[in-house]
C-alpha cells in the first residue's frame, strides 16, 4: 500500500514510518541540544561569579573540545569547498570562540534567565526568518504558529518584559541577540552547504583552539590553574540564579 507525502503538510510525518522516526531523532537531538545550552549559561554564569573569567571559561571549553573533535578536522578536512570563505568564516564564528564570548560578556550585566531567551531561546525565529530568505523555505501555518509560542514560552519562562530593558541589562540584551544571530546564520550556512553538525562542531572547535587559545594566553591574565575544586568554594542560591 503506497502513502503519499504532501510535503506542504507536517502532519502527514507520520504517515511515513521512515520519516517518522527522523523526526523523533530530530526531536530527541533538540531536546539535548537544549539541555546542553541550559547547563552551559548556568556554569558559563557560576564560573563568571567566582575567579574565572568569560576568557578563562571559553578556553576551557575549545581547549577540551578542539583536541577531542582535531580527529575529525584530520579526517574530513577544513571543508572549504562545501562552505566558501564566507561559510568557514560563519561557522567558525558562529560555533566557535566569539560567540561564546558575547554571551559570557552579556552575563556580566544581565541575569542568565535574559540570556536563555535572547541568546538560544529566540535563535529558532531568527534560523526560520534567514532560512525563509536564504534557503526559500516556506514557512507552514503550523510552524509559524509553533514559532511564536516557542518565542512567548521563551519570554514567560525568562521573565523578560518592558521593564526588564533599560540601564546595564541592555548592554546584555544586545550581547545576546548578537550572539544569536550569529549562531541562527550559522545555522542556515551548515544546511545550504549540507554540512552535518559534528564536521562543522569539529571545524569550530579546532579553529578556536589554534586561533583563540593562543591568543589567551599571550593576552589574558589566565587563571584556569587557580581554580579551586574543594569544598571551601561555595556559590549561594541567589548568586546562582541572578
Amino acid at each position: 500500500m503506497s502513502v503519499y507525502y504532501d510535503r506542504d503538510v507536517d502532519t502527514n510525518l507520520i504517515k511515513d514510518s521512515a520519516r517518522a522516526r527522523q523526526f523523533v531523532i530530530g526531536s530527541v537531538c533538540a531536546i539535548a541540544a537544549v539541555a546542553i545550552w541550559a547547563g552551559w549559561l548556568v556554569m558559563m554564569r557560576v564560573g563568571v561569579n567566582t575567579t574565572l573569567t568569560t576568557f578563562d571559561l571559553t578556553a576551557l571549553r575549545f581547549g577540551v573540545a578542539g583536541v577531542v573533535l582535531l580527529p575529525v578536522v584530520l579526517r574530513r578536512g577544513l571543508a572549504f569547498s562545501r562552505l566558501g570563505w564566507a561559510g568557514f568564516t560563519a561557522v567558525v564564528i558562529g560555533a566557535g570562540a566569539p560567540v561564546q564570548l558575547l554571551v559570557g560578556a552579556g552575563l556580566s550585566f544581565a541575569p542568565v534567565a535574559h540570556a536563555s531567551v535572547l541568546s538560544y531561546g529566540i535563535s529558532p525565529l531568527i534560523v526560520a526568518g534567514l532560512a525563509a530568505v536564504a534557503l526559500k523555505e516556506r514557512l507552514v501555518p503550523i510552524r509559524k504558529a509553533g514559532l511564536v509560542l516557542v518565542t512567548l514560552g521563551a519570554l514567560v519562562i525568562g521573565g523578560v518584559g518592558i521593564s526588564s530593558f533599560g540601564g546595564r541589562q541592555s548592554i546584555g540584551h544586545l550581547l545576546f541577540l548578537s550572539a544569536a544571530c550569529l549562531w541562527a546564520y550559522y545555522a542556515v550556512v551548515i544546511r545550504r552547504a549540507r554540512l552535518d553538525g559534528l564536521h562543522a562542531a569539529a571545524i569550530a572547535a579546532v579553529v578556536s583552539l589554534l586561533v583563540y587559545f593562543p591568543l589567551y594566553l599571550t593576552f589574558t591574565d589566565h587563571r584556569l590553574l587557580e581554580v579551586s575544586l574543594g569544598p571551601d568554594r561555595k556559590l549561594s542560591n541567589r548568586r546562582l540564579i541572578e
